[in-house]
């Protein structure tokens, strides 16, 4: 097919709102067997990530609303050579006691680089092009990257994720324009979008249909949230969390 152009929230001459509107949405589960428009946008992603650096390409980056990814194989650690492509991913299972903090830039965020806290060990599933259904454990470089991929395809980045020391990468962005921007940017987000501490489990009363209720693991034993009280939470659900506006948000 072709190599697409990927969507940035903003460029030297400012802000890009519909980029910005566009990246903000959640995407759509892809169904099997796969139409002929699936499989054009796993062509598009192929073909843009031969042609672009980097760990990895969401489908929304790409101007396509399905819940699609291509990033480096998890079974091969050649990186420049191999890929995956993740159809439905989902993370199963996620370690609270495992953490790792590391830099990312993102492509549809450029000129910078940040701190982002993430799991570490996570336990995984998706679908490949064939339409199998793999469930895997991974960590380190893959588990962050299937985590900031996975954020795309939910409509988050990574300022989401109470992403710390800025950095810009680039003289086309200037820190005065970066604080500007991301002030901007915090507000849209704000708007359209709930953050959420790792540490927090829904159920219901009743099944399906049941009032949600809303449970502090970190209260179960272990680990307890107040050893990340330099980390900020903004999500309304904690109000009954005595760290409510000090907890970890990934």
């Amino acid at each position: 097919m072709a190599i697409r152009k990927i969507l940035e929230i903003w460029d030297q001459n400012g802000l890009i709102k519909e980029n910005i509107d566009f990246l903000l949405k959640d995407t759509k589960q892809v169904q099997f067997p796969l139409s002929n428009n699936d499989q054009n946008i796993i062509t598009d992603l192929i073909d843009s990530f031969h042609d672009i650096p980097c760990a990895g390409i969401g489908a929304n980056q790409i101007q396509y609303d399905k819940r699609i990814f291509i990033g480096y194989s998890p079974t091969n650690n050649d990186y420049n050579k191999n890929y995956e492509i993740y159809i439905n991913p989902e993370i199963i299972l996620a370690d609270p006691q495992s953490i790792q903090i590391g830099t990312e830039g993102c492509l549809s965020i450029p000129y910078l680089t940040v701190s982002v806290t993430r799991y570490d060990n996570i336990t995984v599933s998706y679908y490949n092009v064939d339409g199998e259904k793999k469930e895997i454990e991974i960590n380190k470089l893959m588990s962050r990257l299937f985590q900031h991929e996975l954020d795309h395809l939910n409509g988050r980045i990574f300022f989401h994720r109470n992403a710390r020391g800025f950095i810009p990468s680039s003289e086309l962005l200037s820190e005065t324009d970066m604080d500007k921007y991301l002030q901007i940017v915090d507000e849209l987000i704000n708007e359209t979008t709930t953050r959420v501490c790792p540490f927090l489990q829904t159920d219901r009363l009743f099944p399906i249909i049941g009032k949600k209720i809303y449970k502090c693991s970190a209260q179960d034993d272990i680990p307890d949230c107040s050893e990340h009280t330099e980390m900020y939470c903004f999500s309304v659900e904690h109000e009954h969390c005595k760290y409510f506006d000090k907890r970890l948000i990934l």
